[in-house]
C-alpha cells in the first residue's frame, strides 16, 4: 500500500533537504514571509530571528560547513494545529580545523501555514553542549548576540494554548529520546 503524506510532512521534508543543501535560497523556499526562528533552551540566549535575520544566520552557518546533512529520526504531526515535530541528527564535515565529522541533533516543532505549503514558525532545541562548542569556535561569523532584535522579537511572539502544549508535547519526547539514547530516567 502506498502510503501519502500531507503538505505539512512535505513541507518538513523541503525544510531539511533545504538544511542539507547548505543552500540559503533552497532553504528560504519553504518559508512564510512572517517566518520565525527560535533556538531553545532559552539558556543559550539566541535571538530569535525573523526570516531575514534567519537567512543570514543561515549563510553563517552554511559557510562553515563542507557537507552537512539534517537526518530525521522521528516525525510526528499534529493536523488540527498544523505543526510537525522532527527529530533529527545533523551530521556534517567542516571547512576548516579537524575533518572530524561533526554530529549533532536537535528537536524541531515546526509551525505550518493553514494549507501546510509555508513554514511559519521552527522552535529548534538544540544540544546545548555543541551549540556552546559552535558558538565559541565561530562566534564572530555566526553566533553574534543581538539582544535588542531577541527582545523585540519575544514581545510579538506571545504564545497561545496550543503553541504551549505543543511545545510541551516536543519536550516530552526530548525527555523520552533522553532517556531510550542515555539511559536516564526523568521522574
Amino acid at each position: 500500500m502506498i502510503q501519502m503524506h500531507s503538505a505539512r510532512i512535505e513541507t518538513a521534508t523541503r525544510l531539511l533537504d533545504g538544511y542539507s543543501s547548505l543552500s540559503v535560497p533552497t532553504l528560504l523556499e519553504t518559508l512564510a514571509d512572517n517566518f520565525r526562528h527560535r533556538i531553545l533552551p532559552e539558556s543559550l540566549d539566541m535571538p530569535i530571528r525573523d526570516k531575514e535575520a534567519f537567512a543570514q544566520h543561515a549563510m553563517g552557518v552554511f559557510g562553515i560547513f563542507e557537507k552537512f546533512q539534517m537526518i530525521p529520526v522521528s516525525v510526528y504531526e499534529d493536523e488540527e494545529a498544523d505543526v510537525v515535530v522532527v527529530h533529527a541528527h545533523m551530521r556534517g564535515t567542516l571547512k576548516a580545523g579537524p575533518r572530524d565529522p561533526w554530529e549533532n541533533e536537535c528537536v524541531m516543532v515546526i509551525h505550518l501555514s493553514a494549507d501546510g505549503n509555508k513554514v511559519v514558525e521552527i522552535s529548534e532545541f538544540v544540544d546545548s553542549t555543541k551549540a556552546v562548542q559552535m558558538r565559541q569556535k565561530h562566534a564572530s561569523k555566526v553566533f553574534a548576540s543581538n539582544g535588542q532584535q531577541k527582545a523585540v522579537l519575544r514581545d510579538t511572539l506571545v504564545p497561545d494554548v496550543k503553541q504551549i502544549a505543543v511545545l510541551c508535547i516536543a519536550y516530552h519526547i526530548l525527555l523520552i529520546v533522553s532517556s531510550r539514547l542515555f539511559g536516564l530516567s526523568f521522574i
